[in-house]
């Protein structure tokens, strides 16, 4: 018994079986940018901890509690926290450009090579036309979309893991009230991957 969803599910899996093994070959060679960008990720996130902490403190322990000063010292460590935001931000986008532009590089070389194998295989066939639009277009396509999802993924994964950082250090029990929904999120999140992926 076959169901109507089959042949989809079957193209789903061949692209990605298609394109996982070259993912993971380009990445294993980009272990050092990797690690930087992680690095001033980690960085972000301390940012977005301290922030948050700065804050809630400087109004809890501070403004709240009738200390005026103990309120202004946790603010200066939030303002502290976004000056150190700047040299985080600089370094993901150095980084994300280590890890974009080969990308670009490789699409650049492989267009050419399918133009150039085209136009020596049949010359009367040949389509200088399409050759450029790859070359130019489809390429930077490519190349703007890998690097909003790297973006996108460094984000939430790193934005997520200080604020729930910050929530388990000021109250762990709005973890009970936060993790749940955002698990299901992923869940959710993983489910649609594959089809987004093809």
């Amino acid at each position: 018994m076959s169901g109507r969803g089959e042949p989809g599910e079957r193209g789903e899996r061949g692209a990605l079986r298609r394109v996982l093994p070259e993912g993971r070959r380009f990445l294993r060679g980009r272990g050092r940018v990797l690690v930087a960008l992680s690095g001033w990720s980690l960085l972000e996130s301390v940012q977005t901890f301290l922030g948050g902490y700065g804050v809630a403190r400087a109004l809890d322990d501070g403004f709240l509690a009738g200390r005026t000063g103990a309120g202004l010292a946790w603010l200066a460590v939030a303002a502290a926290a976004v000056l150190l935001g700047w040299p985080a931000v600089r370094g993901v986008f150095a980084a994300l450009a280590g890890l974009v532009e080969p990308l670009r590089d490789g699409l650049v070389r492989r267009a050419v090579d399918q133009a150039l194998g085209a136009a020596l295989a049949d010359p009367a066939r040949a389509d200088p036309t399409a050759a450029v639009s790859r070359l130019t277009h489809q390429t930077e396509i490519a190349r703007d979309s890998f690097a909003g999802l790297v973006l996108t993924a460094r984000s939430f994964v790193f934005t997520t893991a200080g604020a729930l950082l910050g929530m388990a250090a000021l109250d762990p029990r709005l973890l009970a009230v936060v993790l749940p929904p955002l698990l299901a999120g992923l869940v959710l999140f993983a489910a649609t991957f594959p089809p987004m992926a093809a």
